[in-house]
């Protein structure tokens, strides 16, 4: 799946969370929304309160593609979830807190900016989005799971107007299959 694909894919299912999502089509859209927050940053450069905002867009579009990825690795979509909550606390908390401020200011007092920054209300949050983060980023790069899984077909591994999956499917032993201890 190509880069326009992809896009296309990702954008008519936006609201989507339920389903399966190819590495290729969170991939291409993920620098497709990179491209887009860097461009609407340059745009909103001079407004800290409206970049953060819009920032915050577009991380939201970003869940439903990562939550769809993470189904099709069989993982739970609470990963994601509370990844976001996190980054949205942190930078709630940034925002309203006056760090901010403190930042800009002249003569901006570091040790006043890192004792608001290393408070239990901030590490914790970052604590948790870094993990979660690290976490998502590992399921993201492995490959999709071959068979279907609670969340629906593979997109990968599953023939379009076919009954049957692309892979076979190994068979099952059964309950009275025995093990011969010399073929051992």
């Amino acid at each position: 799946m190509g880069f326009r694909d992809a896009v296309k894919l990702a954008i008519s299912r936006k609201m989507e969370v339920k389903g399966r999502s190819r590495r290729s089509e969170f991939w291409w859209f993920m620098v497709f929304m990179f491209i887009v927050n860097i461009v609407v940053s340059i745009l909103t450069m001079f407004s800290q309160t409206l970049s953060t905002v819009v920032g915050l867009l577009v991380l939201l579009l970003c869940v439903p593609v990562t939550v769809r990825r993470l189904h099709d690795r069989s993982h739970s979509a609470w990963w994601v979830y509370l990844c976001f909550l996190s980054v949205v606390f942190i930078n709630v908390y940034i925002l309203w807190s006056g760090v901010i401020d403190m930042m800009n200011s002249v003569n901006a007092d570091l040790e006043e900016i890192y004792v608001s920054l290393m408070t239990p209300v901030y590490a914790i949050p970052s604590f948790i989005a870094t993990i979660t983060s690290i976490a998502i980023f590992i399921f993201a790069l492995l490959d999709s799971d071959a068979m279907p899984n609670k969340y629906g077909e593979s997109p990968k591994y599953y023939i379009e107007g076919n009954d049957e999956p692309a892979v076979s499917v190994p068979d099952q032993p059964t309950e009275d299959a025995t093990i011969d201890a010399n073929s051992i």
